[in-house]
C-alpha cells in the first residue's frame, strides 16, 4: 500500500495532512475492500481544512513518529474533507450521535475489517489529561478488542447500523391533524433557555443560530410576535455583533463563541455563516435601523469581495482559524499594538484618547491567549459611540486597525467552491438588495451578484449536449 498520497489531491485539508507520517489514504469503495481483504480494522479521520482541534491534533497526535509508526502497522488510514465527502460526513455524525450523544471534528471513526463501525471520537490529546485518555491509549485499547472480541463488535456495530435505518425509515406516518403553534408559542417554550444577560439561549459555546434569528424576524416584520419577545431577539443580534464574534475589523462572523458574551470566538470563518448573517441583518434592520447592523453588511460584502471571491468567479468554502500555527494571532492585538496602530494614525483619527481602549474592549492582561485582545465593543458604553461623532470614530479606528492587519500573515482561505454555499450566498444577496433602503448596499449587493451569476453555469451547472441542465 502507498504511503501518505494526499499532496495528490485537490483538497486544502488532505494536503495540511500530506506531510504526516502516517500512511493516509483517499477515501473510496477500492481503500475499504483493501482494508476488507488484509483483515486490518479501518481509521476514517474526517476534518476539515479551517478546523481549529483538527490543527491541533495533527500537530500533536499526527505527526507524531511513533503515533504514526502504531497507525501504519495496525490500520488502514484514510482521511476525508468532509465537505468533499458530506455523506460519509453525516453518516458518521450520525453514528457518533447513537454512540456518544455528541459529534464534531476532527471524527475520528472506527471500523472492524468486516467495515462496522465500533468506536468514534472527536479530539483526544496527545498525552491523557483532564480525565481524557490519550490517542495512543485509545487505539491500544481498540486494537485489543478487535483482535479478540471481534465478532461482538461486528455484532454491535451491525446494531447501530440496523438502527440508523430506522431512524431513517418511520414504519407509521402521524398524520398531523392540528395547528402549528403561532410563533409566540414557539418563543413561549424557548423562554426557559433565554440568556437575558448576554442574549441568544443555552450555554456556552454558542453557536449563531442564523435560521432561527431570521424566521424570528420575519415573525417580527409581521406583527406576529409580542414585544418582550422580540426586544430579546434584537438583543440577541445586538449583542453578538458587539462581540469578538463579529470581526469589527474586515467584516463577517466566526464561527462560534466559547463564552456566554459572544466575546472569544473560534476564529475560522465559514461562508454558510456570512450568507445566514446578511440574510438575518438585512431584515432587522427595517425593525432596528442600528449603524451597527447597517456596517456589518457593508463590512461583509466587502469582506466577500476581497478575500473570498475566487479569480474563477465563485466563493471559497472558508478561512482557517490559524495562522502561523497560532489560534488567533492574526485577528488579536495586545494592548500596545493597539495604542501604536491608533497612534500612528493620527493624522485621521487626531490625539489618541482612552476611551478607545474602553469601547474596544482592550485590557493590559487581554481576553485571549498571551495577553491578546479579542476586538469587540462593549455593550455598556454603546450611548458614547451610537452617535454621528462617536460611530464616525468608531470606523475611523476599525479602518486603521485592518491597515494594521493588513500587514500581518493571513489565514490559509480554503479555495474549495461549494455548490450549496454558493447558491446560500446567492440567496442572501438578494435578500439584501430586497430589504436594504441604503442605495450604496443594493449597488454593492447588485454587483456582487451580477460579478457571480455571470460565471455560475461554469462553476456549478453541468448542461448536456441538448443545453438541459442535469
Amino acid at each position: 500500500m502507498d504511503s501518505n498520497v494526499l499532496s495528490k489531491q485537490n483538497s486544502l485539508y488532505l494536503k495540511q495532512h500530506s506531510d504526516n507520517p502516517i500512511h493516509w489514504q483517499i477515501y473510496s469503495a477500492e481503500i475499504l475492500e483493501t482494508a476488507k481483504k488484509m483483515g486490518k480494522p479501518v481509521f476514517i479521520s474526517i476534518g476539515y481544512s479551517s478546523c481549529h482541534w483538527c490543527h491541533v491534533m495533527a500537530h500533536e497526535s499526527f505527526s507524531d513518529k511513533k503515533i504514526a509508526d502504531f497507525i501504519n502497522k495496525n490500520f488502514v488510514a484514510i482521511k476525508v474533507d468532509r465537505e468533499e465527502f458530506p455523506d460519509v460526513d453525516q453518516l458518521y455524525q450520525k453514528v457518533s450521535g447513537v454512540l456518544s450523544g455528541r459529534g464534531g471534528w476532527p471524527l475520528n471513526v472506527f471500523l472492524t475489517s468486516d467495515l462496522k463501525p465500533y468506536f468514534i471520537g472527536t479530539y483526544f490529546p496527545l498525552e491523557s489529561r483532564s480525565g481524557i485518555p490519550s490517542f495512543m491509549e485509545v487505539m491500544t485499547h481498540l486494537i485489543d478488542l478487535h483482535k479478540n472480541q471481534k465478532d461482538n463488535l461486528n455484532t454491535e456495530g451491525e446494531k447501530i447500523l440496523e438502527e440508523l435505518k430506522q431512524f431513517r425509515h418511520l414504519e407509521k406516518r402521524v398524520k398531523f391533524e392540528g395547528h402549528f403553534p403561532p410563533p409566540s408559542a414557539i418563543l413561549n417554550a424557548l423562554s426557559n433557555f433565554q440568556d437575558k444577560e448576554a442574549g441568544g439561549y443555552g450555554e456556552p459555546p454558542k453557536f449563531p443560530h442564523f435560521a432561527f434569528l431570521e424566521w424570528a424576524s420575519e415573525q417580527i416584520l409581521e406583527g406576529m410576535i409580542p414585544r418582550e419577545q422580540g426586544e430579546h431577539i434584537v438583543k440577541t443580534m445586538e449583542l453578538m455583533m458587539m462581540g469578538g464574534t463579529y470581526d469589527h475589523v474586515r467584516g463577517g462572523i466566526h464561527r462560534y463563541s466559547t463564552d456566554k458574551f459572544w466575546l472569544v470566538p473560534h476564529f475560522e470563518k465559514m461562508l454558510y455563516d456570512q450568507a445566514g448573517l446578511l440574510r438575518v441583518l438585512s431584515k432587522m434592520t427595517h425593525f432596528y435601523p442600528s449603524p451597527l447592523f447597517f456596517d456589518a453588511i457593508i463590512q461583509t460584502l466587502d469582506y466577500l469581495e476581497r478575500e473570498m471571491l475566487s479569480e474563477d468567479g465563485y466563493f471559497m468554502s472558508a478561512q482557517d482559524a490559524d495562522s502561523e500555527g497560532h489560534e488567533g494571532w492574526y485577528f488579536t492585538f495586545s494592548l500596545e499594538e493597539f495604542r501604536q496602530t491608533l497612534r500612528d494614525a493620527s493624522d485621521v483619527l487626531g490625539p489618541y484618547q482612552e476611551k478607545w481602549e474602553q469601547w474596544f474592549n482592550q485590557k493590559e492582561k487581554g481576553n485571549f491567549e498571551g495577553d491578546l485582545n479579542v476586538i469587540s465593543l462593549a455593550p455598556q458604553l454603546k450611548e458614547g459611540y451610537y452617535d454621528q461623532n462617536g460611530w464616525e470614530e468608531i470606523r475611523k479606528i476599525r479602518q486603521a486597525l485592518l491597515d494594521q492587519r493588513k500587514q500581518r500573515i493571513p489565514p490559509a482561505t480554503d479555495s474549495k467552491g461549494v455548490a450549496s454555499w454558493n447558491f446560500m450566498i446567492l440567496s442572501a444577496l438578494c435578500d439584501v438588495v430586497q430589504h436594504s433602503k441604503v442605495p450604496q448596499i443594493a449597488s454593492q449587493a447588485i454587483e456582487l451578484l451580477n460579478n457571480i451569476i455571470e460565471r455560475l453555469p461554469n462553476n456549478f451547472i453541468i448542461i448536456d449536449k441538448e443545453k438541459h441542465v442535469i
